[in-house]
């Protein structure tokens, strides 16, 4: 009974792992990428996560070693998710992101998020203690500004 059980769970788990990849990998195959762009491991997940975040409204902190895909996923996702004007049929239910300072808004049904970048660069001599101050500015910014305002 022991086996069975544990069979299952590995089982439900891969299965869960199957899909979630799938995900990533078809919402990538909608953006918009040069034909030098190899569509890794860390791209697909730095992309999905971007852009889940983005729909659901929920800060991401984006962390990761130099050259894991962090600031060509952003790219992407600014130059992909234009709302009903992607190329995508997909990608035309996203949301409309845009880097600007300014407010969120709905016109005709067009769904805008405003995407505050926050960028901070990491160095091999960067501490647990920096990378928490810079997560505070961040919570600071996003207490302080309103929420149908800023994402």
């Amino acid at each position: 009974m022991y086996s069975v059980s544990l069979f299952l769970a590995v089982w439900k788990q891969s299965l869960c792992c199957i899909l979630l990849n799938r995900c990533e990998e078809g919402l990538l195959d909608c953006m918009i990428l040069g034909s030098n762009i190899a569509k890794n491991a860390a791209l697909r997940e730095n992309v999905f996560m971007m852009a889940v975040c983005i729909e659901l409204r929920i800060p991401l902190f984006l962390v990761g070693k130099p050259g894991s895909s962090k600031s060509l996923a952003k790219s992407i996702i600014q130059n992909s998710m234009q709302g009903q004007g992607s190329r995508s049929p997909v990608l035309r239910e996203f949301m409309l992101v845009s880097g600007h300072w300014a407010s969120m808004r709905m016109h005709a049904q067009v769904r805008y998020a405003v995407v505050c970048w926050f960028v901070c660069l990491c160095f091999p001599v960067a501490t647990a203690a920096r990378v928490h101050c810079n997560g505070c500015l961040y919570r600071g910014f996003q207490h302080y500004t309103t929420k149908s305002r800023f994402l």
